[in-house]
C-alpha cells in the first residue's frame, strides 16, 4: 500500500470527510478530540480513516494499549510523537529499538514504558536515540539493572520514575546523580527500589538539590541521609518515604527545623520508630512556623495518638491518611472533621476505637471520601446517617463497600469519584495519577499524589 501524506490527502476531494471543508480545517477540529474518540471516528468511513490514521500531527500524544499487529506502517504514523505512553502494553527491547529509531526518538519529550519486559538494552536505545527526552517512566521494569547511560540525557531529562525497579543498586544511582544529570532533575521516584542504601540517599541530597519531587523506599534507610535531604533539597514540594522503620524522632525534629514553604506533600509511612511525643513536638513546631500540608500520610505510625493530632496544623490539609494508627480514637475524628475546613479525604483504616458517633448530624462542605475500612466499632446505622446527610460523600464501611447518599454503590476498588475522569484524561501521560491505571478508586492510597501537578504549577507562578 502506498504511504499517504497529509499533502496528498489535502489535494484529493475524494478523501475529504467533509467535502465542503478543506482537510486542514477538519484536522484542526479533530485535534481537539482525545485518542479514544479519534479511534472511534476513524471507523466511520474510509475518508475519516485516511485523514486520522495518516496524519501524524494528530498522534503527538499517544497511548499504546498493546503491540500485537503493530507494524512498520503504524510506527511511521508515530514519527512525530511528543508524548507516548506504552505502559503495560507487552513491548520488549526490540520493539523499543524500532520505536525510537530515527525521527520518532528525536521528537519524543515524554515516554512511559512502565511495567514491560524490557532490560538494560532499552535504556541504551533511549539514550542513543532520544536526545530531547524530558520525562521518562520505567516503573515496575524489574529487569533493568543499570541506568548509568541516562547521563547522556542530562541536558533535558528532568523527570525520572524508577519505582519498583527492584534490581537497581547504589552504584548506578550514585554515578547518575553525581553528574550534571543530578542538578537538572526535578522529579525522582525510587519507591520500591529496596536494595538502595544510605549511600544513594546521601548522594541525592548532595547533588540533586533542585528536586521538587522525591519518593524513596525506606527499608534500612536511617535518620542522617534523610535529614540531609531536607537540609539541601530546598525546593521539595513532595517527599514520600515508605517503610520508615529505621527513622526516629530525631528525623522529625530536623524536618521541622528545615521545613520549606513549598513542601506540601509528606509521606512517612510505617514510622515505627516515631513516638507520640515526637509527633507532638513535630506538629507543634509546624504550627509555630505556620506550615500546613496539602497531603499527609502517616499510615502505620502506630504510636501516633490523639494528643499529638490535637497539635496538627489543619488549615491547608486536603488528604490525610491515618490507616492502622491504632492509637487514633474518636476524639481525633471529631477534631479533624470539624477543624479542617478544606479536608476532602480522610483514611482511618483499622482504627478500632473510632465509632463516628460524634459526627452524626454534622454537615461537611468539602469532604469527598471517608474511609472506615476495617473499623469494627462503626455501626452501619451510624454510617448511613452520616451518608444521608452528606449526600456527595463516599463512605467506605468495614467490608470495603462504598456508600453514597445512604445507599451501597459497590466496592472501593470499583468506585471512582465523579467528575475526575475528564481531568485525568487531559493530563495524558504526564502525571502520577494517570500512570496508576487511570482513575483512582476512592480508597486508594495513591491518591496521596493527587493535586501535586496543579500545586506545582501554582508554586512556579
Amino acid at each position: 500500500m502506498e504511504q499517504m501524506t497529509i499533502e496528498s490527502i489535502s489535494n484529493n476531494n475524494n478523501v475529504r470527510p467533509f467535502p465542503t471543508l478543506p482537510n486542514e480545517i477538519t484536522l484542526l477540529i479533530l485535534s481537539y478530540l482525545k485518542q479514544k474518540q479519534r479511534i472511534k471516528i476513524l471507523k466511520v468511513s474510509k475518508a475519516f480513516r485516511n485523514i486520522i490514521y495518516y496524519s501524524s500531527i494528530l498522534w503527538r500524544e499517544t497511548i499504546i494499549y498493546n503491540t500485537r499487529g503493530f507494524g512498520n506502517e503504524t510506527l511511521e504514523i508515530l514519527k512525530r510523537v511528543h508524548a507516548l505512553s506504552a505502559r503495560a502494553s507487552g513491548l520488549n527491547d526490540e520493539f523499543v529499538r524500532k520505536l525510537v529509531l530515527g525521527l520518532p526518538g528525536q521528537s519524543l519529550r515524554v515516554l512511559d514504558l512502565s511495567v514491560n519486559d524490557i532490560t538494560d538494552n532499552t535504556v541504551f536505545y533511549i539514550c542513543n536515540n532520544c536526545p530531547n527526552l524530558q520525562k521518562l517512566f520505567l516503573e515496575g521494569c524489574d529487569e533493568i539493572t543499570n541506568i548509568h547511560p541516562l547521563i547522556n540525557l542530562s541536558n533535558n531529562l528532568s523527570t525520572l520514575i524508577l519505582s519498583y525497579c527492584s534490581e537497581l543498586l547504589d552504584f548506578t544511582i550514585i554515578d547518575l546523580v553525581s553528574s550534571v544529570f543530578g542538578e537538572n532533575l526535578s522529579e525522582l521516584d525510587l519507591d520500591g527500589c529496596h536494595r538502595l542504601t544510605d549511600i544513594s540517599i546521601y548522594r541525592i541530597a548532595r547533588y540533586a538539590k533542585n528536586l521538587e519531587y522525591l519518593a524513596i523506599d525506606g527499608q534500612g534507610i536511617n535518620d542522617d541521609p534523610i535529614i540531609n535531604v531536607f537540609k539541601n533539597c530546598r525546593k521539595l514540594i513532595l517527599f514520600s518515604m515508605s517503610f520508615c522503620d529505621s527513622l526516629t524522632d530525631k528525623c522529625l525534629h530536623h524536618i521541622v527545623l528545615n521545613i520549606n514553604p513549598c513542601l506540601k506533600f509528606l509521606r512517612l509511612r510505617k514510622g515505627l520508630g516515631f513516638t507520640d511525643e515526637g509527633f507532638h513536638d513535630f506538629f507543634k513546631g509546624l504550627s509555630l512556623r505556620n506550615h500546613s500540608f496539602y497531603s499527609l500520610d502517616l499510615s502505620e505510625c502506630s504510636y501516633l495518638s490523639d494528643m499529638a493530632l490535637q497539635q496538627m496544623p489543619q488549615y491547608d490539609i486536603r488528604w490525610l491518611n491515618l490507616d492502622w494508627c491504632w492509637n487514633v480514637k474518636e476524639n481525633s475524628i471529631h477534631t479533624i472533621l470539624n477543624s479542617c475546613p478544606n479536608i476532602q479525604e480522610l483514611m482511618v483504616t483499622g482504627c478500632n476505637d473510632i465509632t463516628c458517633e460524634s459526627i452524626i448530624g454534622k454537615k461537611f462542605l468539602n469532604l469527598k471520601v471517608l474511609n472506615l475500612w476495617s473499623c469494627r466499632t462503626v455501626e452501619l446505622t451510624t454510617l448511613q446517617a452520616i451518608s444521608e446527610l452528606n449526600k456527595d460523600v463516599y463512605i467506605i464501611d468495614y467490608y470495603g463497600e462504598v456508600y453514597k447518599n445512604g445507599k451501597r454503590i459497590g466496592f472501593m476498588k470499583e468506585v471512582n469519584i465523579d467528575g475526575e475522569e475528564e481531568e485525568l484524561e487531559e493530563q495524558m501521560v504526564l502525571d502520577r495519577e494517570l500512570r496508576c491505571d487511570g482513575l483512582l478508586s476512592v480508597g486508594d492510597s495513591l491518591r496521596f499524589f493527587k493535586g501535586y501537578s496543579k500545586l506545582r504549577q501554582y508554586v512556579h507562578r
